[in-house]
């Protein structure tokens, strides 16, 4: 029984170095020059695969921070941290079937992301880093994944970079339900800037005020808030950090008849409690584990409409130190089962009711 064969790396000359499950036997792509192969790898003919454009899961980068309150946030360097550290794991295509190695999470005992075409598009090119400019580059790559149905991921960048992202599924005709996990409820009313300025502290607010959304679900809230800093609006709920479960989560989405909407997912990582993850410009105690939180993410790929997600506000690290910070392994955890689950998620065009949903109930 043959083996699938898994592209591993490329040459200097850019020949595909190919291996099979077993990792004792390798071959070299049909384009081979050398005159002979080594003691340790032969020929191997065929063509590499090419998922279509609509099978692909994208991946870009947003190095952005114009939009934080920080005023030395570490947010532009977030996309570059995590591609760096996300090499101690990675994903092998299969040379001849839809499908990757995958990983497999020890934790939950399973295997993911097997049958995922990741496209990394790099990072996004701005003219100029303000808001205007973030929004006109977000035009073309949206409304591209849009029009195919292509599911996305972005890497920011701080947390107003989603109010963009949203903004431009609205005008491609998306209505969508937006899962917020953070620590903060990000609907602030800043008196410096007088709060006719999305940022990342207001930019729920304006998604509201401004019918770019159909809903909000806020994941993970928590602390004290004065006023001005809490916002109450019937198009938005909450879910705060102590009562945070999988099980709420659902209550909520079938009291919503979730599956009327495309799905968005938005996860800032300081919605971790600070023990877990501390490399943040805004930590806040009292956070939720990661345990829980992977809780919640695996539950939702049994949820049909996810189309894109983004994960936000996390420091860049020195990638050229002799030690990056242990943490961020966590991090490449929580966002390998946040694409887990956007690939996962059923795609429904038509907007009909799933058979999951039938009597108000979703299967696993």
């Amino acid at each position: 029984m043959n083996k699938t064969k898994y592209v591993l790396d490329k040459t200097l000359r850019g020949e595909a170095i190919i291996s099979d499950s077993s990792l004792e036997n390798f071959w070299l792509s049909e384009d081979v020059t050398c005159s002979s192969p080594t003691q340790d790898i032969c020929f191997y003919h065929a063509s590499l695969p090419s998922a279509p454009y609509s099978e692909q899961l994208h991946i870009m980068g947003l190095p952005f921070a114009d939009g934080s309150n920080h005023p030395d946030s570490k947010v532009r360097q977030f996309p570059a941290t995590l591609r760096y550290v996300s090499t101690k794991t990675p994903l092998y295509p299969a040379l001849e079937r839809t499908q990757s190695s995958g990983i497999f999470d020890i934790n939950y005992q399973e295997h993911i992301l097997t049958h995922c075409h990741l496209h990394d598009c790099g990072d996004m090119s701005l003219q100029d880093y303000n808001a205007e400019a973030l929004s006109q580059s977000l035009e073309l790559p949206i409304r591209q994944f849009c029009s195919a149905n292509a599911k996305f991921a972005y890497i920011g960048g701080d947390h107003s970079v989603t109010y963009h992202i949203l903004k431009q599924l609205k005008q491609n005709g998306r209505r969508i339900l937006y899962l917020h996990f953070d620590a903060h409820l990000d609907c602030g009313s800043d008196p410096l800037r007088l709060d006719h300025e999305v940022h990342h502290g207001n930019f729920v607010r304006h998604l509201l005020a401004n019918q770019i959304v159909e809903h909000v679900i806020q994941l993970g809230v928590r602390g004290l808030r004065s006023l001005g800093q809490y916002y109450e609006h019937p198009r938005l709920s909450c879910i705060p950090a102590a009562q945070l479960n999988a099980q709420e989560l659902q209550h909520i989405l079938e009291s919503l008849s979730a599956y009327h909407y495309d799905i968005y997912v938005s996860f800032d990582v300081d919605v971790l409690d600070p023990s877990v993850f501390p490399f943040v410009d805004f930590p806040s105690p009292g956070g939720p584990s990661a345990h829980v939180l992977l809780d919640v993410i695996r539950s939702l790929r049994y949820v049909p409409g996810i189309i894109g997600m983004d994960l936000v506000e996390g420091h860049g690290a020195d990638i050229n130190a002799e030690h990056i910070p242990f943490q961020y392994d966590t991090v490449i955890h929580i966002f390998s089962q946040l694409l887990h689950m956007l690939q996962q998620s059923v795609s429904i065009p038509e907007r009909s009711i799933p058979h999951e949903y039938e009597n108000n109930t979703i299967t696993k």
